[in-house]
């Protein structure tokens, strides 16, 4: 379990935070409903980052096989289908 200490060291506004309450968010990476904004760069960026976590897990899940079968798709939703 984190002592005080180490919590501390968190930052929880950093955009590569991910809380364990963003579940259902992240989900949406997968079912299509979390779109890349086509207008905000910040938000892009955001959403990379995002999208290429939810791809390495993703990957770690998967067997061999199928991994090399969709190891340069870039984006989550797509591996999904």
């Amino acid at each position: 379990m984190a002592t005080e200490k180490e919590n501390s060291n968190i930052d929880i506004m950093n955009p590569l935070h991910l809380h364990p309450n963003e579940g259902p968010l992240l989900l949406g990476f997968v079912t299509g409903h979390v779109t890349r904004d086509p207008t905000n760069k910040k938000k892009q960026e955001q959403w990379d980052i995002c999208n290429s976590i939810i791809i390495s897990w993703l990957h770690a899940s998967m067997s061999e096989t199928i991994k090399k079968l969709v190891l340069y798709f870039d984006n989550a939703r797509t591996i999904w289908k």
